[in-house]
């Protein structure tokens, strides 16, 4: 049942995130891919920092990491609108084939807490946030190459962050710990 749910997680992967953009500024899905797909992660338990995970198809692979979490980043940013405090992950997407444009984005990625509590990504950057940042906005990674780089998120002052998430769309989540 894993093989199959992991398969078809893959499979929505491949459509949710190989896009190409029109000239209007949104992105396109690419065509479904047509036969099986695989993938070596194990949806079942989360990764531990520094874990890459595959995903490949018809004419695409993708391997995913998160290398570590920052419990507290951008220290002299001003404080998010919310309250609280920053937080950052330091994640990695390499593209090793595609049929088409692999677009990457901060939104694709959360944060979790022990009690469950979900944190998206900023939509806001400043100067003092981490450096390399992620692409924040559907940039495209092209074939044989890796995008690397921060992504920051509002967190309460009192959170402790516990697992990063990766959701490229309504079928796959790829979860790792933070520690």
């Amino acid at each position: 049942m894993r093989a199959i749910a992991a398969a078809a997680a893959a499979a929505l992967l491949l459509v949710g995130c190989s896009t190409a953009a029109k000239s209007d500024g949104e992105s396109s899905a690419a065509p479904a891919p047509s036969s099986a797909t695989t993938t070596s992660a194990n949806l079942d338990a989360p990764g531990a920092p520094g874990q890459e995970m595959e995903f490949s198809g018809p004419g695409t692979r993708v391997r995913v990491t998160m290398h570590s979490v920052s419990q507290a980043v951008a220290g002299n940013a001003p404080a998010p609108q919310s309250g609280g405090r920053w937080a950052g992950a330091d994640v990695e997407t390499c593209v090793d084939s595609a049929d088409g444009a692999f677009a990457v984005a901060w939104r694709e990625w959360s944060l979790s807490d022990a009690n469950n509590g979900n944190f998206a990504a900023s939509s806001t950057t400043y100067a003092s946030f981490p450096k390399p940042a992620f692409p924040l906005a559907g940039e495209s990674v092209a074939v044989g190459d890796c995008t690397r780089g921060w992504i920051v998120f509002p967190v309460g002052t009192d959170v402790r962050v516990t697992k990063v998430k990766w959701k490229p769309n309504a079928k796959i989540t790829a979860v790792w710990n933070a520690n």
